[in-house]
């Protein structure tokens, strides 16, 4: 009966082992800004049409006529609204950028990661 017992434990355990493993490195690994993604075409609320691009360590914002830099420092709260992401400046501003598209689940899924990717920015810059 214990060799039964011993042969239905280990065989989980064999089971979860790689998966343990690839969980603990892939949590180690440093986070990218931006991720695979360096540009997101958005509309920025009360300004219109405009791009986020990431380069470095920093956050270009441009819509028609104006064109932003922001270090990393300077994002204060971000925090993702449904469709959009909200972004704080340490100057006071406060943007929405709402990811363009057709449909509302990926544009859902697009302020999610441009949420994740802005704070993956921030993170990477205190430490």
């Amino acid at each position: 009966m214990p060799a039964i017992l011993t042969g239905v434990i280990a065989i989980p355990i064999s089971l979860l082992a790689p998966l343990t493993t690839t969980a603990l490195v892939v949590g180690r690994l440093p986070a990218s800004a931006g991720g695979s993604r360096k540009k997101w075409q958005v509309h920025v609320m009360n300004r219109g049409p405009g791009t986020v691009r990431f380069e470095g360590g920093s956050v270009h914002l441009a819509w028609p006529e104006v064109s932003r830099v922001l270090a990393a420092p300077e994002l204060r709260d971000i925090a993702v609204d449904g469709e959009c992401v909200r972004v704080a400046t340490a100057s006071g501003d406060a943007l929405v950028l709402l990811p363009r598209g057709d449909d509302r689940d990926a544009r859902i899924a697009q302020s999610k990661a441009l949420a994740g990717a802005l704070v993956a920015l921030c993170s990477r810059e205190r430490t």
